[in-house]
């Protein structure tokens, strides 16, 4: 609630003029405490994108980079007054992002293995085609 100077009487906060007397009220301003810190939000953001991309290998970069701004909003949590909760956010999502593409990876390098020693095993068991036997290159 503001208050006329001039007669003293109670007036809205959107006032602009006493509604009592008509003198102009002050303007306060009153700025918002900032709300948020950019490194905090991009440290979030690029976890949620690793989180994403990370089943095929793009999320890699995006978690790598959350983990790192999450640790510098952390570490200089100090000087900073907000966005620990992003940050926070941020080295979760990071790592869980690096956890499923290394799962990802194992799997892929998995399925990749057993192909190759399925199509080995059929290579090498295929008529015609057996290792100790080169007498078809010669001459």
């Amino acid at each position: 609630m503001k208050q006329c100077p001039k007669c003293g009487a109670n007036c809205a906060d959107s006032d602009t003029f006493c509604g009592i007397c008509g003198t102009p009220l002050p303007i306060s301003r009153q700025y918002p405490p900032r709300s948020s810190d950019g490194l905090a939000v991009a440290s979030m953001v690029l976890g949620i994108i690793g989180v994403v991309f990370s089943l095929v290998f793009i999320g890699i970069v995006p978690a790598i980079l959350a983990i790192i701004f999450g640790l510098i909003v952390l570490c200089s949590a100090r000087r900073r007054q907000n966005g620990c909760g992003m940050a926070i956010a941020g080295l979760v999502t990071g790592g869980f992002a690096l956890l499923i593409a290394a799962l990802v990876s194992l799997f892929f390098i998995s399925v990749v293995s057993s192909m190759v020693s399925s199509w080995t095993d059929n290579y090498d068991n295929a008529p015609g085609f057996s290792q100790s036997d080169d007498s078809h290159l010669t001459a």
